[in-house]
């Protein structure tokens, strides 16, 4: 019985997830904008989640108050994000257009997918060192139902 519960378990959460996403490549308005956008990676029986950031390649160092809060848990995060980004090599994904996508802060995991662990919001707020170019947040069609979207901060 328990391995008939755990197959069903398992069929729900790989037909509950969204087709896996690459690192989003967004286009930028000006050729000096930093744009946050919300990922999803799907895993055979998990998610990950979360957002990035793409910058120009010349972007002058900088780092930016944005905040995260989990929905569910109404826990936030409210650090500055430098840019460049700090992480692991494969973390980058430099686009033909000169720009840089950082996807490291795709990294909460959520077991089958479900949009009410899912949901996330992200804030973009004042600059918090060096000189800040204009940031905005894409917006993700697929990660929009499964509740990540965009917050005042």
């Amino acid at each position: 019985m328990k391995s008939i519960q755990l197959a069903v378990v398992v069929a729900l959460a790989v037909t509950t997830c969204p087709a896996a996403a690459a690192a989003q490549t967004v286009t930028a308005e000006s050729p000096h904008e930093v744009t946050f956008s919300p990922q999803i990676l799907d895993r055979e029986n998990h998610c990950i989640v979360g957002f990035s950031v793409t910058y120009p390649k010349e972007v002058a160092p900088h780092s930016r108050h944005v905040r995260i809060t989990t929905l569910w848990s109404e826990a936030s995060q409210d650090n500055p994000w430098p840019i460049p980004s700090l992480g692991a090599p494969d973390s980058f994904v430099h686009n033909d257009d000169g720009t840089i996508t950082f996807s490291g802060g795709v990294n909460e995991s959520v077991g089958g997918c479900d949009p009410e662990l899912t949901a996330r919001t992200l804030a973009i707020g004042p600059c918090a060192d060096g000189e800040c170019p204009p940031a905005r947040f894409v917006p993700d069609e697929a990660a929009a139902s499964l509740g990540l979207h965009e917050a005042e901060y």
